[in-house]
């Protein structure tokens, strides 16, 4: 009896979006592709990738969002609450993601609070809304403060 053949899946494209702002480092400038486009902020631990946006050519492709400790580079210290990076993206993209996956907790919150992925008009909305919802923004995998630490071991 011969072996059933192996069914390989085609290799998607990946777009990993250039982070171009954030409240941890300096600003980057924005780079434009010529198609309406939405500034995204972040809030996530560990980064996401959502590999079924659709293509436009009858396929998927994956878009990366990434970590907010993605900005602080080699060596640095992980990024607590209230901070956040900004990612361009096509506003057609962010349609199909928030169509597929908008119930879900990164885009809704947790327990009545913050969302970790929320869009934004342009950098300077990031900037004005810091002392609003990015300052509200949790994971739940933040680093414990030392208050937060010393209050656990006291159990």
């Amino acid at each position: 009896m011969a072996r059933p053949r192996k069914i390989v899946a085609p290799v998607q494209a990946v777009e990993k979006p250039e982070i171009i702002a954030d409240n941890v480092a300096k600003p980057v400038p924005v780079v434009s592709s010529g198609e309406e486009t939405i500034l995204i902020a972040c809030h996530l631990a560990h980064g996401i990738a959502f590999d079924d946006v659709p293509d436009g050519k009858g396929g998927t492709k994956t878009i990366v969002f990434p970590s907010i400790n993605q900005a602080i580079g080699a060596g640095g210290i992980l990024v607590g609450t209230g901070k956040a990076v900004a990612i361009q993206i096509a506003k057609r993209d962010w349609e199909n993601i928030m169509r597929m996956h908008g119930r879900e907790i990164a885009f809704t919150g947790r327990n009545g609070g913050a969302p970790c992925i929320v869009p934004m008009k342009d950098q300077n909305e990031f900037r004005a809304r810091q002392n609003e919802i990015i300052s509200e923004m949790e994971s739940g995998l933040e680093p414990l403060t030392e208050t937060e630490l010393s209050d656990s071991l006291k159990l």
